[in-house]
C-alpha cells in the first residue's frame, strides 16, 4: 500500500467515526452527509441499524425554531460560547472534518458543564453550530 492510499483510508475511517457519532446523537443522515461527504445511502443504512426505522420529519430551517424558552436560549448561548472558545481560529467551515470534530468536543463539554440541566440535544446543537 502506498502512503497516499493509507492516508485516504485513514481519512475515510475518520469520516465514518464522525458520522457514527453524529448519527448516534440524533443528527439526520441528510445533515451528516453535508458535513462528512459520505454517501447518503450508507448513512441512511447506519441510521436504520441504530434506530430500526428511517429518519422522519422535517428538519428546522433555522436554530431559533426551537428556541422558545429562557432555558433553551441559555443552553444555546452556553454551547455557542464553548464552541467559539474551543474553535479559536478555525475557519468555521462546516464541511471541514476538523470543524465537525470541534463541534462534537464542544457538545461533549456542554453536556459536562450543564450536567442534569442540559436542555440541548445534539441535533439542536448542530443547528446552532451550523447557524453560527
Amino acid at each position: 500500500m502506498t502512503k497516499k492510499r493509507v492516508g485516504k483510508d485513514v481519512e475515510s475511517i475518520r469520516r465514518l467515526n464522525v458520522a457514527v457519532t453524529l448519527l448516534s446523537g440524533g443528527i439526520r443522515p441528510t445533515n451528516v452527509e453535508a458535513v462528512t461527504r459520505l454517501p447518503k445511502v450508507t448513512l441512511s443504512e447506519l441510521w436504520r441499524e441504530m434506530y430500526g426505522r428511517p429518519a422522519k420529519g422535517q428538519t428546522p430551517t433555522f436554530a431559533y425554531t426551537f428556541m422558545r424558552s429562557m432555558d433553551m436560549n441559555k443552553g444555546c448561548s452556553l454551547f455557542a460560547t464553548l464552541y467559539k472558545n474551543i474553535a479559536g481560529n478555525v475557519t468555521g467551515d462546516t464541511t471541514s472534518l476538523e470543524d465537525v470534530e470541534i463541534f462534537i468536543r464542544s457538545y461533549e463539554r456542554y453536556l459536562n458543564m450543564a450536567g442534569s440541566g442540559a436542555v440541548l440535544s445534539m441535533e439542536q446543537a448542530y443547528y446552532v453550530w451550523r447557524d453560527l
